[in-house]
């Protein structure tokens, strides 16, 4: 690459091609009734999106059901009678 600017300094242009991962690609879901133009990076962010959406709201759930079940009342004693950080952040 730097060969490149040898020869005529900084009026080279440099050219590149783009990722698969980053062009548009038409998509078909549920057998074809629903077409989408996005990239594959873009389709893996929308579905982990998704998923992180759905699950994320269950995790203060399993916090509080953890404590139960080993008999701690926080996680730490970062704010001293508030708990610890996670007890925080999943109120």
């Amino acid at each position: 690459p730097l060969e490149e600017f040898t020869e005529c300094g900084w009026r080279c242009r440099v050219s590149c091609e783009t990722p698969r991962t980053f062009v548009p690609q038409e998509w078909s879901l549920l057998d074809g009734a629903i077409s989408l133009r996005l990239s594959a990076f873009q389709l893996h962010a929308f579905v982990l999106g998704i998923f992180a959406s759905l699950i994320a709201p269950f995790g203060g759930f399993f916090a509080s059901g953890a404590k139960r079940a080993f008999a701690v009342k926080d996680f730490a004693s970062l704010i001293p009678g508030h708990g610890g950080g996670t007890d925080r952040g999943d109120c």
